[in-house]
């Protein structure tokens, strides 16, 4: 008897935890989720000042710029998704994401040498 009404109160405290748990998470992957999309479109704001004042690129091309460049960072999550659970599995695409991540950033920074195009113009 006694063990009986222990377990059961015992099922309903996990039930309870867990809901509780599962609530904490939402909220927290919301508010992540949120603040992350909140960041994107400051950032995409101020890419849009930049292309117009500093490389003098019509609005609506710009425009057109930041949207293409936005959907294919979109399409790039889903590609990876796919191609790691179909294929290659987690690590193996994370892997190969973070090295040509890196690789690129790499060639853009010596391009960028390269052709004088860190240096900002005077306004």
């Amino acid at each position: 008897m006694f063990l009986r009404n222990f377990i059961t109160k015992r099922r309903s405290y996990v039930k309870v935890n867990f809901v509780v748990g599962l609530l904490i998470h939402v909220l927290i992957d919301v508010g992540n989720e949120t603040f992350e999309k909140i960041g994107t479109l400051g950032a995409s704001t101020n890419l849009l000042v930049y292309l117009t004042t500093i490389f003098n690129m019509k609005s609506i091309t710009a425009t057109n710029l930041i949207n293409v460049f936005n959907g294919t960072c979109n399409f790039g999550t889903l590609a990876g998704a796919f191609l790691s659970d179909t294929y290659f599995g987690r690590y193996k695409v994370l892997g190969a994401a973070s090295i040509s991540s890196f690789l690129l950033r790499d060639i853009n920074l010596k391009l960028a040498e390269a052709f004088h195009l860190n240096e900002m113009p005077l306004l």
